[in-house]
């Protein structure tokens, strides 16, 4: 695994850092004062006046070092208390320097286009010690051989910080200076340009990071408050602007960076080119709370995969700057979605009595008019009726999320259905769900779209597994010096229980190998199919080689236990989440060739190194799971390790909650830009 070392986890830093986390980098910085940050980076307190004891240790290994802290009248406060550490960093294996500067370095330029050529004149004592920084680390890294990348960062803007946020929280200034152009740049074009470079060949170089449109100062305030429809500040002239000393060196200078450099070099294309685009986003995500809200509505809030996508849904709204709703009958994941200000509203949403459902119906149109409700989102059939007949009365947007195959054996069940269709857009969580919808209801392309189940890779990663949890498991059920195979999920009998002990009876009797066959997962329901494979692992005279450990609540910790994971589903599902958490966790995957399982597993060709991230086999035949799995188990450790990168890699790329939630959230912002049908 590459490694990141980032000294500044600020505003930039600590973007940064994420970025890499989502592309399975280990990412170690610092920080000068305690703060929640992403749990899968390793963070050290660091005091800019002192020396960082232990740093070589903690920077071992690293491959990228990144530099995003500002230097003082010495130079870089980095090389002048760990200068040692650094250069047996430079000597033993760092790849890349990258160092953010500004482009404050310039100075003045009068208005003028200029790049890297232009000579640097600062104007104030914060750019000359820059400049210092710049040039101890360039000296340097040349000296070890190593390439250094200086980063001319221009006003940087994102989500966070922005004009947008100024405007609604009442801090937006409208200077008006004759002549005053200023640049910018998107700290996500940051990011990307940062990760590019750390997959180079580069050699050292330094690059101005800025975007296409130079602009003065009042025409940002401006758009970010048309984009809000909210008249703008007054303009104040800038001779009347109470402004910091800071505040007036800005003032000071005037110029257009141009950027042809990063992307003739890099080949980077900027996501956002200019400041619209870049407000243009966040006001989608950051409209007025007081203007409009969203409501979620679903059955309960408990702990199935649609209530943990309500959750992850409103923890990203309220992260916008957005007050999220939801409406639920309650449950265990009501104390975590009210954190950070979002609001339950507890309604018996899992009733079909048709009394109650009416009597929802009317507790929704209260709900959407206290909370000024703009559109609501049904993820379940029963509260969807409700959610459906109080969006049309009201006239507020309704949209629906599909995380199952409704059964429709009867002319009720269709009819029951049919409102998980019923408004301007479905969302189906995955291809296969998709093609059944449209099966059933013939719903056009334009009415249907496709947003795959989100893994919380933070928590289905092998950094999060308690080590102490894992022992405790192996020396209760006996697992010490086993191969583990695991078949995580409810014990029913189309999750194929019955099917793997067919597959581990044959697998157990040909096999020189220790090995152990765990299922976890609730059985407490299934009671008489709990009894019925209990009986056959006796009859089998396997009892003391498979075991049922029931319901686990750290479910990442097994996975991590295991050697491989079995998903031998007889009939398909809806999306797959077991698989693709599983693969978030690295691991070995065989799974049923059924329902969507390829849109998660790559491809069934196993004698393609570089094309597959996990197996499978024939839906039902417990020979061609042997076969599967006697395959796995024959894997030497560095085809084990390829594999695991690739299965990491594949949901890093497509599944994460992120992602999920991004294109929830456009899909909101998009319809809320619509007129109700």
């Amino acid at each position: 695994m590459n490694k990141l070392f980032c000294f500044g986890l600020g505003f930039t830093g600590e973007n940064v850092a994420n970025y890499f986390i989502q592309h399975n980098w280990q990412v170690y910085g610092t920080i000068r004062k305690e703060r929640s940050l992403n749990p899968n980076i390793t963070v050290l307190k660091y005091d800019p006046q002192a020396k960082l004891n232990d740093l070589k240790d903690y920077l071992s290994e690293t491959d990228i070092l990144l530099i995003s802290i500002a230097p003082d009248g010495m130079g870089d406060i980095v090389l002048n208390n760990n200068f040692d550490d650094i250069t047996v960093l430079l000597k033993n294996g760092i790849k890349r320097v990258i160092y953010l500067s500004t482009t404050a370095v310039y100075g003045d330029a009068e208005g003028k286009e200029i790049d890297e050529n232009f000579p640097v004149n600062p104007n104030s004592q914060r750019a000359r010690n820059r400049i210092k920084a710049e040039r101890q680390w360039i000296n340097l890294c040349k000296e070890y051989g190593i390439p250094c990348n200086v980063l001319r960062l221009s006003g940087i803007y994102g989500r966070g910080r922005n004009q947008i946020k100024n405007l609604l929280n009442g801090n937006a200034k409208r200077i008006i200076k004759k002549g005053q152009i200023f640049n910018r740049i998107h700290v996500e074009d940051i990011t990307n340009i940062v990760f590019a470079l750390s997959n180079s060949r580069l050699a050292s170089e330094v690059f101005n990071v800025s975007d296409d449109l130079p602009s003065p100062p009042q025409d940002v305030v401006e758009y970010a408050a048309d984009l809000l429809s909210v008249t703008p500040p007054d303009a104040i002239s800038f001779e009347n602007a109470k402004l910091s000393n800071m505040a007036k060196s800005f003032y000071s200078e005037t110029k257009r960076i141009k950027n042809t450099k990063i992307k003739n070099i890099l080949n980077i294309q900027l996501k956002y080119s200019s400041y619209k685009e870049g407000l243009e986003e966040i006001a989608n995500l950051k409209s007025n709370k007081k203007e409009f809200g969203i409501l979620q509505v679903a059955p309960s809030i408990d702990s199935g995969g649609a209530e943990q996508t309500c959750v992850e849904i409103g923890r990203e709204l309220n992260i916008n700057g957005l007050v999220s709703y939801l409406a639920s009958s309650g449950g265990r994941l009501k104390g975590e979605y009210e954190k950070g200000g979002n609001i339950h509203i507890n309604l018996p949403l899992n009733s079909k009595n048709p009394l109650i459902i009416i009597m929802n119906i009317v507790s929704l149109i209260y709900t959407i008019k206290k909370y000024n409700i703009s559109l609501v989102h049904a993820r379940s059939r029963a509260p969807a009726i409700s959610a459906y007949f109080a969006s049309k009365l009201m006239k507020v947007h309704f949209l629906t999320t599909y995380h199952g195959i409704y059964s429709e054996k009867s002319l009720f069940k269709r009819k029951y259905n049919q409102f998980m269709v019923r408004g301007q857009l479905t969302i189906a969580n995955s291809n296969y769900t998709k093609q059944i919808i449209q099966e059933r209801y013939a719903l056009p392309d334009n009415q249907i779209s496709i947003i795959h189940r989100g893994v919380d890779t933070e928590k289905f990663n092998i950094k999060s597994i308690k080590s102490n949890y894992i022992d405790q498991i192996r020396k209760e059920y006996f697992l010490e010096n086993s191969k583990i195979i695991l078949l995580p999920g409810r014990v029913t009998k189309w999750k194929g229980h019955e099917l793997a002990i067919e597959a581990f009876r044959k697998l157990n009797s040909n096999s020189n190998l220790s090995l152990k066959l765990i299922f976890a997962g609730e059985n407490k329901k299934h009671e008489s199919h709990t009894k019925k494979l209990k009986k056959l692992i006796v009859d089998y005279g396997l009892e003391n080689d498979i075991k049922f450990l029931g319901h686990i609540k750290d479910i990442p910790s097994i996975m991590y236990l295991s050697d491989i994971v079995l998903c031998p589903s007889v009939e398909p599902e809806a999306f797959g989440r077991v698989i693709a958490e599983s693969l978030a966790m690295g691991k070995i995957v065989i799974a049923s060739d059924i329902g969507p399982v390829r849109e998660i597993i790559n491809k069934n060709d196993e004698d393609d190194p570089d094309n597959y991230n996990g197996y499978l086999f024939k839906s039902g035949d417990s020979s061609d799971l042997y076969k599967k799995i006697e395959k796995a188990l024959n894997l030497n450790p560095k085809q084990i390790q390829n594999l695991s990168l690739r299965a990491v890699d594949s949901i890093i790329e497509k599944f994460t909650i992120k992602k999920m939630c991004e294109k929830t959230i456009r899909i909101y912002a998009s319809l809320l830009n619509k007129n109700v049908r």
